[in-house]
């Protein structure tokens, strides 16, 4: 592990190294001193140098230590990191294409989805605007994640990651599930075996993304515009997620519905051409929008991977509530 002194303004001298270096995404980074990686291992109950996953493209040694370097630099706090490290795990799983997204010339990116209890003791959000901006949590996640690809995987934009165009998404995109919303009480993970309450951290590999307002129409209706937006090729069927709003799903379960009807209903639309795996996640606010994201072609599956709640947890937790409340 590289230790840095520098003089001057560390701030504008060190965030300036580190773009030089290829460490950072272009936006200002926290800077990762002793002190604050140390903070951050507080979260995990590992030793800092055990290798937990191996990272493509180019396969770079995640250890908890550097996981907790990018956590810091990304803004995430100590009650965040479990759910990074589960993150990482799930990215890692053979079962996921990692490789492509990380290198592709097109504009795929990580998606995180948070599930579980632990989610709703943090900030964060499975409400209005837990895709965007407003707490810590769920961006700086989003963000940690994608460093993590970057500086231990070894995805640098024009050398290894050759995306035409690049995606914003690529500075973070982290959502929480909305359970205590859900009128089915089926969270994203219980289709995996998990249990309903359980904390666990999903990942998918996503591209384009297209909003549909479930305002002026059917339910059958809604259901031809998912189905035309998952819509893949019979040669290249991969997994798509629908996120859709408590409101939205509240109306689809009223009129009969269920997860498991909703992807027979889609598929049996799209026939050969139905995605080979279909998410539903009942996220966000109040309102009637949907978002659905087309995976990562050669993405067959999402992957999952349980939060494992360190000792100090219940410290964590009241920890960050007193520094919000010192900030009030």
């Amino acid at each position: 592990m590289e230790k840095i002194t520098v003089e001057g303004s560390p701030e504008i001298e060190i965030n300036r190294l580190f773009l030089l270096r290829g460490w950072g995404d272009g936006l200002p980074l926290v800077i990762p001193t002793p002190q604050r990686v140390e903070k951050m291992l507080e979260g995990a109950d590992y030793d800092p140098e055990e290798v937990i996953a191996r990272v493509k493209p180019l396969e770079g040694q995640a250890t908890i230590r550097k996981l907790a370097v990018n956590a810091v630099m990304a803004g995430c706090r100590p009650e965040h990191f479990p759910f990074l490290i589960a993150a990482v795990r799930a990215l890692t799983k053979p079962d996921f294409d990692s490789l492509g997204p990380s290198t592709t010339t097109g504009v795929e990116t990580l998606l995180i989805i948070i599930s579980g209890s632990a989610a709703s003791q943090i900030d964060l959000n499975a409400g209005t605007g837990t895709m965007g901006r407003g707490v810590q949590g769920n961006p700086a996640l989003g963000r940690a994640l994608n460093l993590v690809v970057q500086n231990i995987g070894g995805s640098v934009p024009g050398v290894t990651d050759m995306s035409n165009h690049g995606n914003p998404g690529e500075f973070g995109m982290c959502v929480v599930e909305n359970q205590d919303m859900d009128p089915w009480h089926s969270p994203l993970p219980m289709s995996e075996g998990y249990a309903e309450r359980a904390n666990v951290v999903t990942v998918a590999a996503v591209g384009s993304m297209k909003q549909i307002i479930f305002i002026g129409m059917s339910v059958d209706e809604l259901l031809d515009e998912v189905a035309q937006a998952m819509k893949s090729h019979k040669d290249r069927r991969q997994a798509c997620v629908w996120l859709t709003t408590p409101d939205t799903a509240q109306e689809l379960a009223k009129a009969g519905h269920t997860p498991d009807s909703l992807m027979k209903a889609i598929r049996e639309r799209l026939g050969d051409n139905s995605p080979q795996e279909i998410k539903i996640v009942v996220t966000g606010g109040p309102g009637e929008k949907n978002l659905v994201f087309e995976g990562w072609y050669a993405m067959k599956h999402v992957t999952h991977s349980e939060v494992e709640i360190p000792a100090m947890w219940d410290f964590l937790v009241e920890e960050a509530k007193a520094d919000m409340s010192a900030v009030k």
